[in-house]
């Protein structure tokens, strides 16, 4: 009699195990899933950065994911380099504002250096546009001069931007700023 009770014992917890199995599998592939479309690698670095340069984290991950796919030794056509696709003249210019970094020696492919001159660059980028992200993101890619001009000649304010949105000339950028948000809003989702 006891061993009948004891087979139905374990018949009961293999089907439970079954059971939970098959709630949770679903729940662990999309958590694996969701952390390698959208990765928080470089984590301790990218928090760091954001931290000292007042930067969301989320938006930090926005412009690897878009730059590099988070290839730490990306290179474009046009030379910009690394995690966050810096250019030469961009990270002499912010390395000299950063104590932690040798401005005369650096690896612009290194994972703290490239973030934090990506991060430093961000920063001055949102002050300059008077903390307006969407501005920052398309200077990001465009430049800031570009950006000065566009809304110079066509809006005369910093202020209204929606309109520099709407009429970005060149769909190279309008795609970078769509891709960048997008990913923005995601990590934000996903993450916070």
């Amino acid at each position: 009699m006891k061993k009948k009770n004891n087979n139905k014992w374990k018949k009961n917890n293999i089907s439970l195990n079954m059971f939970i199995l098959l709630i949770l599998l679903p729940v662990i592939i999309y958590f694996v899933a969701i952390n390698l479309i959208y990765p928080r690698k470089y984590k301790d670095i990218v928090e760091q950065a954001a931290s000292i340069y007042n930067v969301d984290p989320n938006l930090i991950y926005a412009v690897i994911k878009q730059e590099s796919n988070f290839n730490k030794d990306a290179v474009s056509s046009a030379g910009a380099k690394g995690l966050m696709q810096i250019i030469d003249p961009t990270a002499k210019q912010m390395a000299r504002r950063i104590d932690s970094i040798d401005d005369k020696n650096y690896d612009v492919f290194d994972p703290y250096t490239n973030i934090h001159i990506g991060t430093k660059y961000l920063s001055y980028l949102i002050k300059y546009f008077y903390g307006n992200y969407y501005l920052a993101i398309i200077a990001y890619t465009a430049g800031m001069g570009r950006v000065d001009t566009w809304l110079e000649a066509e809006y005369n304010e910093y202020t209204d931007y929606t309109k520099l949105l709407e009429n970005i000339k060149y769909n190279e950028t309008k795609t970078y700023f769509e891709k960048v948000l997008n990913y923005y809003n995601i990590y934000t989702k996903l993450y916070n």
